[in-house]
């Protein structure tokens, strides 16, 4: 299956999928079309994944022609294994791609996928969606050289999505580094991020914002985002390994962290105080939009 990234009037992206069962990304790029918080928020509150939650941002340059195709780039191996585990779809939150000048920072998976016997059943126990944790997710610095897109630098996280137990159907959470002035902060293992630079990929800090100690229960949940200050946000929750989805979340945590690495946060609780447990109101299939 190709992934392609296209551009139309006034810079929307456009994400079209032919029949083929690679999955490639084709990435059409804007030189301008950069995803750096510092040069996009002098405009805008919220400069990242559309602009704001009614994804109503754009940006006023000419876009490719929609047949142009710069690069084709295999970032996920596992996608024929991975829509055979759910009749044919392709569950995944892929990262979108961060442009900064020349530079395309994406995601690669790497690792190994454990199939299910037979797809879909589940079994042998952890397989499928249920065994993320023999894959690894992978920051990759492309970079314009000669025409063509160059590896500069790889960068192999210990981020891991919050166990499956098909609960989630398969759906793949997201994986989604944020760049802020010249670094980029990448999702780690236990609650943590890494901050990176972003010409080398070298690892400046691993961020913790919980102490010393990686806590297998706690997760990266979400994207991570950034303000024109360059502070970056993210969210945490702690879960039950043996029931992720079945238990009420341990804790859950608003993160904020500033450039020099130190940390605040605060619980989600106690920003939604008396919070109601349970469902207001319920409605059937048929209402669905």
């Amino acid at each position: 299956m190709h992934y392609t990234q296209k551009t139309g009037e006034r810079g929307r992206r456009r994400w079209s999928w032919p029949p083929s069962f690679r999955l490639h990304l084709s990435v059409v790029l804007v030189l301008g079309m950069v995803s750096s918080s510092a040069s996009a928020q002098n405009s805008a509150a919220w400069p990242q994944w559309g602009q704001n939650p009614q994804h109503t941002g754009f940006l006023a340059v000419a876009g490719q022609p929609l047949q142009g195709k710069l690069s084709d780039q295999v970032f996920d191996p596992f996608t024929s294994q991975e829509m055979a585990e759910s009749g044919g779809g392709l569950l995944m939150h892929y990262q979108v791609p961060l442009v900064n000048g020349n530079n395309v920072y994406m995601l690669f998976k790497t690792g190994t996928y454990v199939p299910c016997v037979p797809p879909g059943s589940g079994q042998p126990f952890p397989c499928g969606p249920n065994d993320w944790n023999t894959e690894v997710w992978n920051e990759t610095d492309l970079q314009w050289q000669n025409g063509q897109l160059v590896r500069v630098w790889n960068f192999a996280t210990d981020w891991r999505p919050v166990p499956n137990d098909y609960t989630l159907g398969g759906w793949e959470p997201l994986f989604q580094p944020v760049l802020t002035g010249t670094y980029i902060y990448v999702p780690g293992a236990g609650g943590t991020i890494y901050q990176l630079d972003q010409t080398s990929g070298a690892v400046l800090q691993q961020i913790n914002p919980f102490g010393t100690t990686e806590d297998p229960t706690k997760f990266v949940a979400g994207g991570l985002t950034a303000d024109n200050q360059g502070n970056v946000y993210y969210n945490v929750m702690q879960v039950v390994l043996a029931w992720p989805w079945d238990s009420d979340v341990v804790d859950s945590w608003l993160v904020k962290v500033e450039a020099n690495g130190s940390t605040s946060l605060v619980t989600y609780t106690s920003l939604l105080p008396d919070a109601p447990t349970a469902c207001l109101g319920t409605f059937s299939a048929s209402q669905l939009p």
